[in-house]
């Protein structure tokens, strides 16, 4: 799909971030999502905050990867910039921007609708399935809020009436997208540091093989700590 509007998004919200900001600023920024971060710089007052909240997280961490790909972006130390080819092509909105994405997802460019003619669609299924990325947008947004106002994640699970390691899975699935989320104020009510500390060893010496580190610890953890000690040790 051509992805120029986001990146174009993107690229303007750099601007207003003073031409430089972390990965994870951003795509809240331009998500409209107000963390503990852009409270304390008053970024919620921008004009630009929430200018792409028709999108998800996941929509612009694939748009930063090719923009960093195709030097469309640099990346220095961990402040995302944009590049001058970069600033170049956001601004012309007839260049090609392309980047893989399911083929249900529609296109950024303007005036490319599908035909009204010569398709058998499913409105019903359609509906249902753009209301459950909602939903699940939704969801991510609720838990980056939890976590930066340091809710328990069983309670957060309980309160979205969803097992404790769907949730475990949502913010692994997160972290491994660039975004930072501290679980550090949660586990320590959890496991002893002794304990995470021969979990975050056992980690390393399995290269993060998750499976490994049942196999080797599961006599002495329970799987939900496991599970919680490996999402926290996930760079």
């Amino acid at each position: 799909m051509n992805a120029r509007k986001s990146l174009s998004i993107l690229v303007d919200a750099l601007a207003e971030l003073g031409g430089k900001a972390e990965r994870s600023t951003l795509v809240n920024f331009v998500l409209g999502v107000e963390t503990k971060d852009i409270k304390q710089k008053k970024l919620e007052e921008n004009e630009l905050f929430g200018s792409g909240d028709e999108r998800d997280d996941e929509h612009y961490s694939t748009v930063i990867d090719e923009a960093l790909r195709q030097k469309l972006m640099a990346l220095k130390g961990e402040m995302l910039q944009a590049t001058a080819k970069g600033k170049k092509l956001a601004k012309d909105e007839n260049a090609e921007f392309t980047i893989t994405c399911d083929d249900d997802e529609e296109t950024d460019t303007p005036g490319e609708d599908l035909p009204d003619e010569g398709l058998d669609l499913d409105i019903e299924t359609l509906q249902t399935h753009q209301d459950t990325i909602a939903a699940h947008t939704r969801l991510k947004i609720q838990l980056i809020q939890a976590t930066d106002r340091k809710i328990a994640l069983d309670e957060f699970a309980e309160q979205q009436n969803l097992d404790f390691n769907e949730v475990l899975d949502e913010v692994a699935a997160l972290k491994k997208t660039g975004r930072k989320i501290d679980l550090s104020y949660f586990i320590r009510d959890v496991l002893e540091p002794e304990d995470i500390a021969e979990l975050n060893e056992s980690f390393e010496n399995n290269n993060g093989n998750l499976q490994a580190v049942y196999d080797e610890l599961g006599d002495v953890y329970r799987p939900e700590e496991i599970h919680l000690a490996y999402v926290q040790w996930l760079k």
